[in-house]
Parts: C-alpha cells; sequence; structure tokens
C-alpha cells in the first residue's frame, strides 16, 4: 500500500480507508475458512460415526451367524448322544483320559 502525502489530509484518511477496508476483506476470509473448517469437521465426525455403525451392524451380523451355527451344532450333537447314549459315554471317557493323560504329562 502506497503511502500518500497531502497537505489537506485527504491522503491519509484514504490510506485509513484502504486500512479499514483490507481488515475487513480479512475479517471476511478468517470466517469463511473457519466455517470451512467447522463444516469439515463436521463431515469428518458423520463419517467416523457411519463407518462405526457399519462396523457394529457387521459384528452384530457375524455374531448372529456364529450364534446360529453354534445353535445348530449343539442340536446335532444332541441328537447323535440321543440316538447312541452308551457310545457317546464311551467317547467322551476316552477324551477325558486323554486330556488327563495329556495334562498330567506336561506337569512333570
Amino acid at each position: 500500500m502506497a503511502i500518500t502525502q497531502a497537505t489537506d489530509g485527504t491522503g491519509f484518511k484514504q490510506d485509513l480507508q484502504g486500512l479499514g477496508d483490507g481488515l475487513g476483506t480479512l475479517r471476511t476470509d478468517v470466517k469463511n475458512l473457519a466455517h470451512g473448517a467447522v463444516d469439515a469437521a463436521r463431515s469428518g465426525a458423520a463419517e467416523l460415526r457411519q463407518g462405526a455403525q457399519h462396523a457394529v451392524e457387521a459384528a452384530k451380523e457375524k455374531f448372529d451367524g456364529a450364534k446360529q451355527a453354534a445353535s445348530e451344532a449343539t442340536d446335532s450333537l444332541r441328537g447323535v448322544v440321543t440316538r447312541h447314549p452308551i457310545a457317546s459315554i464311551g467317547i467322551a471317557a476316552g477324551v477325558g483320559v486323554l486330556a488327563g493323560l495329556i495334562l498330567s504329562r506336561s506337569r512333570s
């Protein structure tokens, strides 16, 4: 900004007016920048929230699938035990003996 000198003081007044106009423009630019930053933060938060909701929904679906599979396996095992109770007891006893042997060797 060029400083003008006039004997009647009008140059100084013009310089002050130009400075005021520049400050007004700067204030407007800063205000627009702040609004842009707020909008970007809100948008980012919304995207993050939406992503978290999708992740929770996907986890619920996987849990429901695993729960359903476990329920089906339990029902199937229950059916086998009901049809073959003596064999089931023998198998369970054999698994118990093997587990006991393995655990007792690891402690020795």
